[in-house]
């Protein structure tokens, strides 16, 4: 497994940027079936790419430390790109533009720069709390780049500072489906103790009503927290729609 740390000049948000990406390589399990340097990496097929967003208070650092993130994605053969997005819900607000970051330069920069492929059937995004608003709002705005979503514990209504109106996921979808678009994969997960639970219930009935094709679930016993987590980000890489090379391949780390 490769994990590098990047640090770039983003020209759309005016300062550099750090973020972390993992890609897939020999295990050491692997490592016997090698022999004089046989192992090669040119011709390899380029990897499915998952985008990860934090929730707030925390980093791209916060998934690495409380999660098997790089373990899960190594055994499943996808490549994960972690961004900070502060607490600014990775939207455009007064101070920063990390919808148009993440949408344009940044996947722009992933896939010119790493093996990563540029097919939208290889690309999906999820998060946690703050990001899996920030995963379910880029997925609904922006469907035609995303085959799947992950939401774990999301916020569902967001009002924003600067935003006279809230933002309310629940209202996006529905537009979206009353205008014939077909939105990614969706999957949402929230505890049955978590603060959230309400309004991610008024979502899953409209997933319901509107027949969006994903997997919902409520989740005994967990509140807001990693342990639900990490758990969840484990079970949405097993279940999302994949067509890529290292589809339905399973390394032993």
């Amino acid at each position: 497994m490769a994990h590098i740390n990047v640090n770039f000049i983003s020209s759309t948000l005016q300062r550099p940027v750090d973020f972390d990406i993992i890609i897939p390589s020999i295990t050491v399990p692997e490592l016997g079936k090698y022999q004089n340097n046989e192992f090669r990496y040119e011709g390899q097929s380029k990897f499915p790419v998952l985008y990860l967003l934090h929730g707030s208070y925390n980093d791209h650092h916060s998934w690495f430390a409380y999660t098997s993130i790089e373990r899960y994605a190594e055994e499943r053969g996808i490549a994960i790109v972690l961004i900070s997005g502060e607490n600014d819900y990775f939207l455009n607000n007064r101070k920063s533009r990390y919808e148009d970051f993440l949408e344009n330069e940044l996947q722009d920069y992933i896939k010119g720069t790493f093996p990563i492929s540029n097919r939208w059937e290889d690309t999906y995004i999820a998060g946690l709390s703050m990001g899996g608003f920030g995963a379910l709002y880029h997925a609904l705005k922006y469907p035609d780049k995303y085959m799947g979503v992950g939401a774990f514990s999301p916020d569902i209504i967001q009002e924003t500072k600067g935003n006279k109106k809230a933002i309310n996921l629940t209202k996006m979808l529905d537009e979206d489906i009353k205008e014939g678009i077909d939105v990614p994969w969706l999957y949402i997960a929230v505890g049955n103790k978590d603060s959230l639970l309400r309004e991610n219930k008024v979502f899953f009935l409209k997933m319901k009503s509107l027949k969006v094709e994903g997997y919902q679930k409520i989740v005994p016993g967990y509140d807001h927290e990693w342990a639900f987590w990490d758990m969840e980000i484990k079970y949405f890489l097993d279940m999302i729609p994949r067509t890529d090379a290292y589809a339905n391949t399973m390394e032993k780390i």
